[in-house]
């Protein structure tokens, strides 16, 4: 079993699964706070520094893995792999412009996404746009929780209440949960609209997997009603 995206913190008992760009550094820091880490010494990239001090349960031994597995809260949050691709085109290659693929167009970026090997062959793999089904094995992990961005407020202060150990010092939920520029009024609208409507077809086919294990309907974009809003044609 792959357990390389389940942090587990021992003083709350609770295992996170974490998707790039599902809301993760929020929870990364959390984690941290929880695991007794001083907040003003965080780096602006929490990643690497959550790695470095968050062990995986796939550093642990099988007897250690499987108890913690058994006996934990085990949550993780997903979100419309739609939005979730557009959160990282504009993160990476907008914003930050380290990314491959910061020349290209939107609709470009979901080509080559699409055009990656499926989840189990791991020859052009990126945990960056990596199925969250192959990420978190919600088949073989049994969560206690599984929260949705798209009702990230309520779905966060309901792990933050019950699964936090309140000994574990000042800890509190940010007042915005999760705000990115992907979520700014009609952002998504702009982007989507650009891109053919048979590219979007063939993101949502590519991430069917996770549409179905994570209860997702298809994209309003994509329904008949929403036809006349997604071009098609051009690229």
């Amino acid at each position: 079993m792959r357990l390389n995206h389940l942090f587990p913190v021992d003083g709350s008992k609770m295992i996170y699964c974490y998707v790039p760009k599902d809301g993760c550094t929020v929870w990364k820091r959390l984690l941290l706070k929880a695991a007794g880490y001083d907040p003003n010494k965080f780096p602006d990239n929490i990643h690497p520094f959550f790695k470095r001090n968050v062990k995986p349960l796939s550093a642990y031994n099988v007897t250690e893995a499987e108890r913690r597995l058994r006996t934990y809260n085990k949550f993780l949050f997903f979100r419309d792999p739609l939005d979730r691709m557009l959160s990282l085109f504009l993160d990476k290659a907008v914003d930050k412009h380290d990314f491959p693929f910061n020349r290209t167009q939107f609709g470009e970026f979901l080509e080559h996404i699409t055009s990656q090997p499926v989840p189990g062959n791991l020859t052009g793999y990126s945990e960056h746009w990596t199925h969250a089904s192959y990420l978190c094995l919600p088949c073989e992990v049994d969560y206690t929780f599984i929260g949705r961005l798209e009702t990230s407020k309520r779905d966060a202060n309901f792990v933050f209440e019950n699964f936090f150990n309140p000994l574990v010092g000042e800890l509190s939920m940010p007042k915005k949960f999760h705000k990115t520029s992907s979520s700014e009024p009609g952002v998504k609208e702009s982007f989507f609209s650009q891109v053919n409507r048979l590219v979007l077809e063939k993101v949502y086919h590519y991430y069917q997997l996770d549409y179905t294990m994570f209860s997702y309907p298809k994209p309003r974009i994509l329904q008949p009603a929403a036809e006349g809003q997604v071009r098609g044609g051009g690229g």
